[in-house]
């Protein structure tokens, strides 16, 4: 791929600007990772037993990874490392997971666990080398939609009885749930609040009115899914998703008139276990939940700076941390927590620069409203992971990814300044992961008191 150098201004400091041209090529590998992702969401084995056994995720990506090489490479060259913060984060995760074991003297979980990690590395690296134009960013964003309205379909089917499917438990749980990743409530309101956006996105978007007309459906079935998951993470996710989604596209006043008219709906709607949280009843699962936080500040205080190990705590506790972000200071220590913490600073620093977001809205529309729902994507995973175990799930490094994604997009159209990983954004990412850490055991020693 060609390669030319410009430099670019902002106010006395001169940047130098690599641009490399779009790779229109690698049909092949796109159309691999489509296929990879639509096999990441259902599990196809979980849905036909007859397919148990079969290594279909794997065969597909070491077929993506053979025709994206030259992709997968070119990120890894030290040059693109230095621009590319988010990259660097989620290398540093995999090292942190390595670092948490060998800490501990137990080399063969850091073998295994390393391994375990470094298919997300691959998947976020193919994510972010084969959505190199705002086009197949549409693209993928649109096939997401479909493979969320598919899984959300079979699973209200198994729901109301009309198919019964052998690995899903609703009926039982009293909550709508599907397979794989998604094998709880939780984890399915995750991904509903993703396709609710995205619905969004296309339904107020610079789409035709018929596909504007057709994102209707999908949005009432995402809707209607997430009443039934009960989740109440996942409500506080969608609400924060909703709330940055319409502040981003049409300004905080605008954004604020919407959610007054939709408050009422949401009463009505979402009543029950999703809209009744007491951190201070003792009988109530968010109280438990504290408790468990609690008890995961006590190990850390004997395993600061590389943590217990990666999926150590649930281990010893017979029980999960329910806060992504705890898991990952408790698991990886401060090491690994920051480094977590920080592959969500990031896209919000990297998407939320005044002159980028001036530039978008004025001369690329697209760009704007990718812009848009992706910082709602970043603040509603970020809402549901306070209330969720998802440290070192595949999904929590989509979002990452598309962020990076949307920026390389941005500076080969805008000319603007890539992110340049610098001790002054390091500092950043350090202050916020510390003041999420402090906030968090700030309101842990509030409410739990034993």
């Amino acid at each position: 791929m060609a390669r030319s150098t410009h430099t670019t201004s902002i106010g006395e400091a001169v940047y130098p600007l690599r641009l490399t041209t779009v790779n229109k090529g690698n049909t092949l590998g796109f159309a691999l990772f489509i296929i990879l992702s639509g096999v990441l969401f259902f599990r196809p084995a979980e849905w036909v037993p007859e397919l148990i056994g079969l290594p279909i995720y794997h065969v597909v990506i070491i077929a993506c990874m053979f025709a994206s090489f030259p992709v997968l490479v070119q990120q890894l060259v030290l040059t693109n490392l230095s621009t590319h913060p988010i990259t660097v984060g989620v290398l540093g995760m995999l090292i942190s997971i390595i670092l948490s074991h060998i800490a501990q003297m137990d080399l063969f979980t850091a073998r295994y666990e390393g391994i375990q990690f470094l298919k997300n590395v691959v998947f976020y690296l193919l994510l972010v080398g084969l959505l190199d134009s705002a086009d197949r960013i549409q693209q993928f964003l649109h096939w997401m939609l479909i493979f969320i309205a598919f899984l959300i379909g079979l699973s209200l089917l198994d729901w109301h009885n009309v198919i019964d499917f052998t690995f899903i438990d609703s009926a039982n749980a009293g909550r709508l749930q599907a397979v794989g990743l998604f094998n709880n409530p939780n984890d399915l309101s995750h991904i509903l609040t993703f396709g609710i956006i995205i619905a969004l996105h296309i339904l107020t978007g610079g789409t035709s009115r018929i596909t504007r007309f057709l994102a209707i459906f999908p949005l009432a079935l995402f809707l209607y899914a997430m009443v039934l998951t009960k989740s109440r993470g996942g409500f506080l996710g969608l609400i924060a998703a909703w709330l940055f989604f319409f502040q981003a596209r049409f300004g905080t006043a605008k954004a604020l008139i919407f959610c007054t008219a939709l408050t009422p709906l949401v009463i009505i709607f979402f009543t029950g276990r999703q809209t009744d949280i007491d951190f201070a009843d003792s009988g109530d699962t968010a109280y438990a939940r504290l408790m468990l936080w609690a008890e995961a500040f006590g190990m850390l205080k004997e395993n600061l700076f590389f943590g217990i190990g990666s999926n150590k705590f649930s281990d010893l506790m017979r029980l999960v941390t329910h806060n992504s972000f705890i898991q990952a200071f408790v698991e990886l220590g401060f090491f690994g927590g920051t480094i977590f913490t920080g592959l969500y600073v990031l896209p919000i620093y990297v998407l939320n620069s005044k002159l980028m977001r001036c530039n978008l809205k004025n001369r690329h529309a697209d760009l704007f409203r990718m812009r848009a729902l992706l910082l709602s994507f970043t603040f509603g995973y970020i809402t549901c992971m306070m209330a969720s175990t998802r440290t070192y799930l595949v999904l929590s490094y989509i979002v990452p990814g598309l962020a990076t994604a949307l920026s390389n997009v941005m500076v080969r159209r805008l000319r603007y300044p890539p992110p340049v990983l610098n001790i002054k954004l390091l500092s950043r990412i350090v202050m916020a992961s510390l003041l999420t850490f402090i906030a968090i055991r700030v309101f842990v020693k509030y409410y739990v008191r034993f």
